[in-house]
């Protein structure tokens, strides 16, 4: 019995336990020795916690006293410690001491946790003893568990009312769930699903592991861990939703889409349903849509007044395409959706073409794409204009067909709205005019390009203000954006955020209105930089700008803006303000201004890519164009090539050995030096989903290597040209 725990062998000779258990009771379970071994009637679980105090001389801590409680600061761990290390040693940081920490251990004689705990905080401890019980609730109600507790004091009377929607008419006989295992997969799905709507979840995440399968939410755009379902009850919980979501239960292999609804006393949540096949099984993804989608209001949404009445003038207007841009999940569609509300009065003609159609409106006709039957966003335009609408709504702009028959819809006379990829409102402009979009037909049609993120909403019951300590971190943020130290807030975590320290989001929005000094800019393919100062003319701010306004009304945290604030962009734009806003303008030959400006040549190109055949016919396409070329033949030889001769612009494959070109790009974008340094992408696999990760990561453009060299020449050109100041 070399193996018994040395807890076990503390409380033996104590003669707490009259004797040595056998391996049957010491077997590792889910409890430690002194819980598992009360649990078995051997010993008084009180009276060991004090025998272990008395002799190893550690105070013992009730973690249930309200006024001990109060003293306790578990939070200032979380970004420190694990909750599943927490969980499976059966410990928690409680509080700083003059001595250290505070740990309250169930197991005070696991030194390799006590180690491993001391090495995690970077500091001493001092160890507590406290019940196995307690420690776990209060592990449960500082990290994700808290929102499953929280859900299960609601009580069990919440689910009475509630009916599922099935979405293929299925009633509940044509469903076989007899087995004792399954009785209680009716009610847990129907505990999960309300469990989502009552605490405003956006999708819930259904993730088979090896062991278990995790059952998490997505609240305010962060994911939450709320429950771990058995692994056996895996096929059973997969099945009810398949079922309810009108899918093939007996295809596991192909991803599936479906539909289901909640329907509580008179209110019906629809959610969408995605299932995929993963290594530990098939992973179900819900998402909850909004059931008053048919009231939104630009008010709802939370734009500034300014940017509304602009953005309701030229939705009032003919002839004029309207932009929304910003990564997945800022809310474009909500947005989009929100104007078709604002224009859906029964006299006009809206048509949509979405993928997929998140909401169902009376009154628009939606079309969903379906490239089977070679239903694209460009074939469906073609066939919308025949059908003499007024308004059209396109899900996304992905290409130059889409690009073009939109602007061409726009020209004559028809209301365009759409979405796209950009990181700001002026870069969708070179966007467009990257995919072959006509300049001058651009600057007639385009009307005005919102730009949006969604940040979390600072819990209003915790917060805290910053300490003279996290200020002076700040320190140089706050002076670039002239922030006033005393109003900037810090999320805690308390019961009403379930321990986040945030609840709701809010939007953060950047409106650039094309006034007719921006479209002759753009006509005569202007730098995007003049445009910028145009528009900051008449009141145009920028996504950090916005953010910095959220922060001085205390509305969110620094932590939660903290990425979208730039202080060598926001020095340089203040600088670029106060030289050009006269009427000295840049020649367009002028170099960026920045810290490694006379490092920069506007005439090198640097070509990443292992195949020599590639970097051939590139080069000889640049050196026609005055261009002098620079290789290197995988990633981790192009970045030494940057640092030795900052080009102008690299051009970079994807796919290579030693460091492929996603890697390449997040080294180039992490660096002070090399991170202004444009990067367009090239790739024999032109999807979708490459090219919105690629830009995601700072890729300035994306293009698939059979494009022609005229195309090329002239992205190349436009994005030296936008990125030089």
């Amino acid at each position: 019995m070399s193996n018994i725990d040395p807890l076990v062998r503390f409380l033996h000779k104590n003669k707490l336990l009259e004797s040595l258990p056998d391996q049957s009771v010491l077997a590792i379970g889910v409890k430690g020795p002194i819980a598992r071994l009360a649990g078995k009637g051997l010993l008084d679980e009180q009276k060991a916690i004090e025998k272990v105090s008395e002799k190893l001389g550690l105070e013992i801590y009730n973690l249930e006293s309200e006024e001990l409680a109060e003293t306790f600061s578990v939070n200032d761990f979380k970004q420190f410690v694990e909750p599943n290390f927490c969980r499976e040693n059966i410990l928690i940081p409680l509080k700083r001491a003059a001595t250290g920490v505070i740990v309250a251990f169930a197991n005070p004689l696991d030194l390799q946790a006590l180690q491993q705990i001391e090495f995690t905080l970077s500091t001493s401890i001092k160890p507590v003893i406290a019940s196995e019980e307690q420690i776990i609730k209060l592990i449960d109600k500082h990290w994700s568990s808290s929102l499953s507790n929280a859900l299960k004091e609601a009580g069990d009377e919440e689910y009475g009312d509630v009916e599922l929607v099935r979405g293929g008419g299925k009633t509940e006989e044509d469903e076989e769930f007899n087995n004792q295992d399954v009785a209680p997969i009716v009610k847990l799905v129907n505990e999960i699903l309300v469990d989502a709507i009552s605490v405003e979840a956006s999708d819930v995440h259904i993730e088979p592991t090896k062991n278990v399968v995790d059952i998490r939410f997505r609240i305010d755009g962060v994911m939450q861990k709320v429950l771990e379902v058995p692994k056996r009850l895996q096929p059973y919980l997969l099945s009810r939703i398949k079922i309810l979501s009108a899918m093939d239960v007996s295809e596991r292999r192909r991803p599936q889409d479906g539909r289901l609804g909640v329907k509580r006393g008179h209110e019906t949540v629809d959610m969408r349903v995605s299932t995929i096949p993963t290594s530990f099984g098939e992973k179900i993804v819900l998402r909850l849509m909004r059931s008053d989608y048919d009231k939104m209001k630009f008010d709802d949404l939370g734009l500034p007044l300014p940017i509304q009445q602009s953005l309701k003038t030229v939705l009032g207007s003919h002839s004029k395409l309207i932009l929304v841009t910003g990564p997945t999940g800022s809310g474009k569609t909500t947005t989009l959706y929100t104007a078709i509300n604002y224009l859906r009065d029964g006299k006009k003609n809206i048509t949509t073409v979405e993928d997929p159609i998140e909401y169902k409106f009376d009154g628009v006709n939606q079309i969903q794409l379906n490239k089977a039957i070679d239903v694209t966003f460009a074939s469906a335009l073609r066939s919308i204009l025949r059908q003499d609408p007024d308004i059209i709504m396109i899900g996304e702009i992905r290409d130059q067909e889409t690009i073009n028959i939109a602007l061409q819809s726009a020209l004559t006379g028809h209301l365009v709205l759409s979405t796209l990829h950009t990181n700001d409102a002026p870069n969708a402009i070179t966007r467009i005019q990257n995919m072959g979009a006509d300049p001058f037909v651009v600057s007639q049609c385009l009307a005005g390009i919102l730009a949006q993120r969604l940040i979390r909403k600072i819990c209003g019951a915790c917060y805290q203000p910053l300490s003279d300590t996290e200020i002076e971190a700040h320190k140089a943020y706050i002076e670039a954006y002239k922030l006033d130290p005393k109003k900037l807030k810090k999320a805690c975590g308390c019961d009403k955020c379930y321990q986040t320290g945030y609840k709701g989001r809010l939007g953060v929005y950047s409106y650039l209105e094309i006034t007719p000094e921006i479209a002759r800019i753009m006509a005569q393919q202007g730098s995007i930089d003049d445009m910028v100062i145009s528009a900051r003319q008449n009141g145009f701010q920028s996504i950090d700008d916005a953010s910095a306004d959220i922060l001085r009304d205390g509305l969110t945290s620094f932590d939660e803006v903290k990425g979208y604030l730039s202080i060598d962009s926001k020095s340089v734009r203040d600088s670029n303000i106060q030289t050009r806003s006269g009427a000295h303008k840049r020649p367009s030959g002028a170099v960026r201004v920045n810290s490694n400006s006379d490092k920069m040549d506007n005439h090198k190109v640097l070509l990443v890519d292992d195949s020599p055949q590639v970097r051939k016919l590139l080069k000889v396409i640049l050196e026609r164009e005055k261009f002098e070329v620079i290789e290197a033949e995988n990633g981790q030889l192009g970045l030494a090539k940057v640092q030795e001769s900052f080009p102008a612009i690299v051009l970079c494959d994807i796919s290579m050995p030693v460091m492929n070109g996603e890697e390449f790009l997040q080294q180039m974008k992490s660096g002070a030096e090399t991170k202004e340094i444009p990067v367009i992408m090239l790739t024999g696999d032109a999807t979708t989903e490459n090219e919105v990760k690629l830009l995601k990561l700072g890729a300035s453009d994306f293009m698939s290597k059979r494009t022609s060299p005229e195309i090329l020449i002239s992205r190349v050109k436009k994005a030296i040209s936008t990125y030089s100041l």
